[in-house]
């Protein structure tokens, strides 16, 4: 019935066949055709509608059958500056009743539009991947008519300037352009600029989280020798409701490497994306070019410094004379790190975060030292800096739960706690600012003791100051039995400004969010200080427990419920070399039930217990108080108790079972009534696995966890890398049926 905590996207019906030649040279076929309730949508045709005070907006209702509703969307009127947004509406016998809606805001007073009776056009695209490859020992040639994001080539210059992102954020190289908008019907007129659009690939995903925005187009990867190589790709994305034949923007990317010697290597990188307006004859409406230069040199075994220049050149909305905007910038980086026991680091694939001790090495240590700097009109849209500028929220908390060995992000993304774990911890990079960091990594006492310290000291380009944060992490096995860990982290930001969020903000604009309730002149620095200890009695039996005394309210917890209270328009003007332009405006509301800065400090305290009584059946229970009741069911500090067995009574077949007891303010009468009262939730999971052979195995499923079995029990979409996030708080009154076999 399209309520909260109850639509689940796993309950369907998929077929799916995949086709490979596999062939290790020559031409190689791969296609995958998947019919499931993505593979059938819809969209209506391209109107106008028009509002009581003669505004319009030019709309294309977007359908998809997983749901069986129209897509929410916001789209800008055509006028007066105006923009609505459209919920999800029920699609009966390929259509939908007419409504009325209001706009987001006054310009300059209510306004409200006409949505008539409105007919869905559907579509079936069953094709997700198809490519045929050319291959060679040293070349490899795709063409790829249709691709998931994994297409996308992602680069190793110092700078990441094609596909850099956290590992769970969409792929730069699928967002759309949007064109300006000329709002002729205000006085003066205002103009809203055109920008890469994410808003619908960043959520067009399956239940399994594989985003469903595709690429076309080919790649060239070639390896002439062990000294040189050279990739270069060009590619389009198409979204799951444009024409095949339909284009917003084209991009392309290259990188030639060459070592230059033992110790040296170069690099040249080049990127170009060009967009298009479709409301109006897909004239050339935006340009990007960036190209850089970077070099590692190991000045001894060792010690490896590594640089990079890069400059940009844009232009924007190109098809509005008037309005078009030119920009022209450069990026710098450069780093020197090393390693002890000094040893050749030269050849190491992942740079830094490579640099592991070797097996029979007792103590190690590992640096790097770095500065970096990009322009405020650098431009870079290959690359998302916003995300992976900082913290991982579930990196800024303690843990002894072993995290997944894997984690799923769709078709050909399985990735290991390996390439992950770095992103826990934020760099500072963005547009706009000028970095420092530090980070030193040491093992003692054969490995015994671990201690990793990281600073960053953050000033904008026009030397403002912005952000200090430093993190020591350290754990000692104290004995075979005794592992105790600390984790202290102190975050420094500016004196707050009145009405201006100081943690959220939007990755469109780099503008932080309206909130009301915040005052002017406040700290909103956070600090968190966690000790934490685990001791394993016997074989079976183990127990740990953490403190956490922080204020780290925001940050801590992924601004989670907090964010969601989000309301978006047009609300705000400016002028720039004598015209007038309109901006997005990301107002928070209901925030006087948040703590503001200066944040208060609380305690946290959280243990569990592991109990093995057999080598094939374990218990787990834990345990969070926390007096911060809104946290939420991200992760484990939410208030709970929870117990949970896996169970192998025989090789073939295994159970799982998880009860969750928690409490939480619950948001809807928060925000509804003020009601700060806590609200009890009970949550069940069960899983039974009756594996036949390695190619066949049944499974079946009670309620919610976050668990697929066909991802090899891997974390898929979920949020906590170590499983204490929860889908739904409630139990799931869900069956589910699932049988695999290999042919």
């Amino acid at each position: 019935d399209h309520k909260e905590n109850t639509y689940d996207p796993r309950i369907y019906d998929r077929l799916k066949l995949n086709l490979d030649t596999g062939r290790d040279e020559g031409f190689d076929f791969h296609g995958n055709i998947t019919v499931d309730p993505w593979s059938f949508t819809g969209k209506s045709s391209k109107s106008t509608i028009t509002s009581s005070g003669g505004d319009t907006a030019d709309v294309e209702f977007k359908y998809w059958s997983n749901t069986g509703y129209t897509v929410n969307q916001t789209v800008n009127t055509t006028s007066k500056g105006n923009s609505i947004s459209f919920p999800e509406v029920k699609v009966h016998d390929s259509k939908f009743g007419g409504y009325n809606i209001n706009g987001n805001f006054t310009v300059p007073a209510a306004d409200v539009f006409t949505v008539p009776e409105t007919k869905i056009y559907k579509e079936f695209q069953p094709v997700r991947e198809m490519w045929v490859d050319y291959k060679q020992s040293n070349l490899k040639v795709r063409v790829y008519p249709i691709g998931y994001e994994n297409q996308a080539l992602s680069f190793d210059d110092p700078l990441r300037l094609s596909n850099n992102r956290k590992w769970w954020e969409d792929s730069p190289w699928i967002r759309a352009w949007q064109p300006g908008q000329l709002n002729s019907g205000l006085t003066p007129q205002d103009f809203t600029r055109g920008y890469w659009d994410n808003s619908l690939s960043s959520f067009t995903r399956d239940s399994e989280g594989q985003r469903l925005t595709a690429l076309r187009g080919f790649s060239f990867d070639f390896n002439p020798s062990e000294e040189t190589s050279f990739v270069t790709s060009v590619a389009t994305p198409k979204t799951l409701w444009q024409d095949y034949s339909e284009v917003d923007n084209v991009i392309s990317a290259s990188r030639l490497k060459q070592r230059v010697s033992d110790n040296l290597s170069l690099g040249l990188t080049g990127t170009t994306r060009f967009g298009f307006n479709n409301n109006n004859q897909s004239r050339p409406d935006a340009r990007n070019y960036v190209g850089g230069v970077d070099a590692s040199y190991e000045i001894i075994p060792g010690i490896q410094t590594n640089m990079e220049i890069a400059h940009s050149e844009s232009m924007y909305d190109i098809s509005n004379e008037q309005y078009r905007t030119k920009l022209s910038g450069n990026a710098y980086y450069v780093s020197i790190m090393g390693r002890f026991p000094f040893e050749s680091i030269m050849d190491t694939k992942y740079g830094y975060e490579g640099i592991m001790p070797a097996k029979e090495e007792g103590d190690f240590t590992k640096f790097r030292l770095f500065a970096s700097r990009m322009d405020e009109s650098f431009d870079q849209p290959l690359s998302s800096y916003g995300e992976t500028r900082d913290d991982e929220w579930w990196g800024r908390h303690m843990h002894f739960r072993k995290p997944f060995k894997y984690y799923y992000q769709g078709e050909g993304q399985m990735m290991t706690w390996d390439d992950i774990k770095n992103s826990r911890l934020g760099n500072g990079v963005d547009i706009g600012r000028s970095v420092l960091g530090l980070r030193i990594e040491s093992l003692a006492f054969d490995k015994a003791l671990s201690n990793l310290i990281d600073v960053r000291n953050v000033h904008s380009t026009d030397n403002k100051f912005v952000e200090n944060v430093f993190r020591d992490e350290l754990t000692w096995e104290l004995t075979d039995k005794l592992t105790g860990k600390f984790l202290g982290i102190y975050h420094r930001l500016p004196k707050t400004k009145a009405g201006v969020d100081p943690y959220l903000f939007d990755p469109v604009t780099k503008s932080y969010y309206a909130n009301s309730v915040i005052e002017d002149g406040k700290d909103p620095s956070v600090a968190t200080g966690s000790l934490g200890a685990n001791y394993d009695f016997t074989d079976w039996f183990s127990m740990n427990g953490i403190w956490e005394y922080t204020n780290d309210l925001s940050l801590g917890y992924d601004n989670f419920p907090r964010g969601v209270l989000n309301s978006q328009g047009l609300g705000t003007t400016y002028y720039q070399n004598g015209d007038k332009y309109r901006q997005n405006l990301i107002s928070l509301y209901s925030q006087g039930y948040f703590p503001k800065p200066p944040y208060y400090y609380i305690n946290v305290f959280k243990t569990g217990f592991s109990i093995r009584p057999a080598e094939n059946l374990e218990f787990y229970l834990d345990y969070t108080r926390n007096p911060f009741e809104k946290a939420g069911q991200i992760d484990d500090n939410m208030n709970h108790i929870g117990l949970e067995m896996n169970y192998s009574p025989f090789k073939k077949f295994s159970m799982f079972l998880r009860y969750t007891y928690s409490r939480w303010q619950d948001l809807d009468k928060l925000i509804s009534t003020g009601d700060t009262g806590l609200t009890a939730h009970n949550n069940f999971f069960a899983e039974f696995t009756y594996r036949q052979s390695e190619d066949q195995d049944f499974t079946f499923q009670y309620g919610e966890a976050s668990r697929n079995p066909y991802n090899g029990g891997v974390l898929d979409i979920g949020w906590d890398p170590y499983g204490g996030s929860l889908r739904t708080i409630d139990t799931a009154q869900i069956f589910r049926m699932y049988y695999r076999k290999k042919f």
